[in-house]
């Protein structure tokens, strides 16, 4: 996540947990799994400024949400619901 913390895109492989955590062109791009798909997806972020930035500027945001308090507190509320206190 430090990545995404950076401002960075990311650009991953559209498989298993990453279509998950990742929306296609919010803060970076899920490809097929080819080196020419990846190659792609970085040239095509070299090139376009504006949308790099755009998503450097999302990947921030996605990182506040994995951030160790937001996580502790997810955690906190799913305790207290399954003990029956509801959430805080």
């Amino acid at each position: 996540m430090d990545f995404l913390a950076c401002g960075r895109p990311v650009i991953t492989h559209a498989v298993g947990e990453m279509t998950t955590l990742f929306e296609d062109g919010a803060a970076g791009s899920l490809v097929a799994e080819t080196a020419q798909a990846m190659a792609d997806a970085i040239q095509d972020l070299v090139r376009d400024t504006d949308r790099r930035r755009r998503m450097g500027e999302a990947a921030r945001r996605l990182a506040r949400t994995y951030s160790r308090e937001n996580i502790a507190e997810q955690l906190q509320n799913a305790y207290d619901s399954a003990i029956g206190r509801g959430s805080r």
